[in-house]
């Protein structure tokens, strides 16, 4: 047979199983992204506003598909902060359901930025389509912050954010220090299959998502962590039904234990928002089941339910975080 013959009967199978890839992807991302990122109208989330000690300020970046997402920059009145931090947030809206995590950030003299993802909240973007774009969003925000102070930078992120505050490790040499809430390893790592599949399974999900994210589809929180020698924090709840602890912070705990700058703390009694009190976890858990992970205008509920009760901080973790980011 013609060798040529073979090389076009190959290239063409090549050509045929990425438009099947691409259009597959395509397909589940709109299942599994149907709406925009902006939480449920029937939830009373915190708003800047709420925090008159802060200086505040709104300006907007515009990322790789040309949509604005918003970002704000948080400042206590009357101070010199000691250094930057970048915050990431999750899945399912903005970044208002971290304002108070940010407003104790500044109280110990700590610059916040914090920006709303693509299709999420104030930012820009029919809808989420795909946490592999939160990676390439995160670059166009450290470059803002790199751009706006001289300062030492630091990223921190919960969830969704996690894995993308962790990808700022690969970006830039400046980021000196990087916490990590609850972080997600990548969107792969999210099937949902036995054990013995879950392999395969990944590997099919991240050349799915190649054919429209290219070399982002395959970053990855613990890829991030095993090349950085910046300071970085693990932080995550033993009971996390989200992230599974097994395949994220049990396994840090495990890979990296002889490496000095990684600390991974793993939290009895917590779940996939460690940052808050037990008993906030435990009404959290009831909204979601309301409300629907990925948020949005799923219900039409009579009861307005005011977020702010279910997000009593919890003090020690609040510590722990700001501890590892100020000394």
């Amino acid at each position: 047979m013609n060798p040529l013959f073979i090389i076009g009967i190959v290239l063409a199978g090549l050509v045929v199983l990425f438009f099947v890839m691409y259009f597959a992807n395509k397909s589940a991302s709109k299942k599994i992204y149907p709406r925009r990122g902006d939480a449920s109208n029937s939830i009373k989330y915190p708003l800047p506003s709420d925090f008159n000690n802060l200086d505040i300020k709104k300006d907007y970046f515009v990322n790789n598909k040309n949509a604005r997402l918003t970002v704000y920059t948080y400042v206590k009145k009357n101070t010199s902060p000691k250094a930057v931090v970048l915050v990431s947030h999750g899945i399912g809206g903005g970044h208002f359901y971290l304002l108070p995590l940010i407003n104790y950030l500044c109280l110990r003299d700590l610059a916040v930025v914090a920006y709303d993802q693509y299709g999420s909240m104030t930012s820009e973007g029919r809808r989420i389509e795909s946490m592999n774009q939160g990676a390439i969003d995160v670059k166009f925000a450290l470059r803002y912050v790199e751009d706006h102070f001289k300062l030492p930078i630091y990223t921190l992120g919960h969830s969704w954010g996690g894995y993308c505050a962790a990808q700022t490790l690969r970006y830039s040499s400046k980021v000196e220090k990087c916490a990590i809430i609850a972080g997600l390893n990548n969107e792969a790592s999210m099937v949902n299959v036995p054990a013995f599949f879950r392999p395969l399974a990944k590997l099919i999900v991240m050349l799915c998502g190649a054919t429209l994210y290219g070399k982002y589809a395959f970053y990855s929180t613990y890829g991030a962590m095993k090349k950085t020698s910046a300071k970085v924090l693990y932080l995550q709840g033993k009971d996390d039904p989200v992230v599974l602890p097994k395949y994220t912070g049990y396994k840090y705990q495990k890979k990296f234990k002889n490496k000095k700058n990684i600390k991974v703390v793993m939290l009895d009694k917590k779940g996939h928002s460690p940052i808050v009190t037990y008993e906030s976890q435990l009404r959290q858990a009831e909204v979601m089941k309301q409300f629907g992970i990925l948020g949005g205008n799923l219900v039409d509920l009579d009861t307005y339910i005011d977020f702010n009760k279910n997000n009593i901080p919890d003090k020690d973790v609040y510590n722990l975080i700001g501890d590892f980011l100020v000394d």
